[in-house]
């Protein structure tokens, strides 16, 4: 009893900031970290970057595979307009991926992260492995045991998706492609049309977009070899029209 008159002596003279750090330390949050490193590294900050997307990126990016850094990922944090259940249906699915013995392998080629619309999965080019044969929508042989697996994932899932393609601007573009917005479009395309072979079903692909080499994957480093890539994102309610139902139909 004499402990109990205690504490609430010491809470009677504790300032309001000494309170508010009482009361975030007994806020339960869930949050998940292991061995392979799920770190805050790389992220756009909308409040301190500007320039083309950064209104659709995420304050904090979560990078698979790289160090972890900062905060660690909790529901509580999450900036997205996902709701709860769709944020920790988002974990696991980013949980079950970094647990996958053929992923493990091709850590420099994928990046997830969670935006305002939705879990985005980035497949992209990386030091010693393109994902398509040079100036063309081909899909390399190793990079679809990635699409895959991934594929696999998302067709379980009730989400929508987007699939959106990235150019470099130190990729050649040769004429018989067109040009960038053209090849950008087509490797996206390609994407949608290899996962809906028996990976995921036609009406769940809701989005095809073509970004060409507007949106560079780190705007600090235009050059990056990761700027070739696709971009796949499990769309949260928020961000599909009314115009659909929310969820495809199975």
């Amino acid at each position: 009893m004499m402990a109990f008159f205690l504490l609430l002596w010491l809470v009677s003279i504790a300032d309001k900031n000494t309170l508010q750090g009482i009361a975030q330390y007994f806020t339960p949050t869930e949050s998940i970290s292991d061995k392979a490193g799920l770190g805050f590294d790389g992220g756009v900050d909308t409040n301190l970057e500007e320039g083309i997307g950064a209104p659709h990126v995420a304050a904090s990016s979560l990078i698979y595979g790289s160090p972890s850094k900062g905060h660690r990922v909790d529901t509580a944090r999450s900036p997205s307009n996902a709701n709860d259940l769709e944020k920790d249906n988002f974990l696991k699915i980013i949980q079950t991926m970094e647990h996958d013995a053929t992923l493990q392998k091709y850590l420099d080629n994928i990046h997830i992260d969670i935006t305002d619309d939705g879990l985005r999965i980035q497949i992209t080019d990386s030091d010693n492995r393109s994902i398509f044969k040079p100036n063309t929508s081909v899909l390399q042989p190793y990079i679809k045991q990635v699409v895959n697996v991934i594929g696999k994932i998302i067709g379980t899932q009730p989400n929508y998706i987007s699939i959106t393609g990235h150019t470099s601007p130190t990729e050649e573009i040769k004429p018989k492609n067109g040009d960038a917005w053209s090849l950008s479009s087509d490797r996206a395309n390609e994407m949608r049309k290899y996962m809906a072979r028996g990976l995921i079903e036609e009406d769940q692909v809701l989005k095809i977009i073509s970004k060409a080499d507007n949106e560079p994957f780190d705007p600090k480093d235009p050059l990056s070899v990761h700027n070739v890539r696709v971009d796949i994102t499990l769309l949260n309610n928020e961000s599909v029209s009314s115009h659909y139902n929310a969820m495809p139909q199975r």
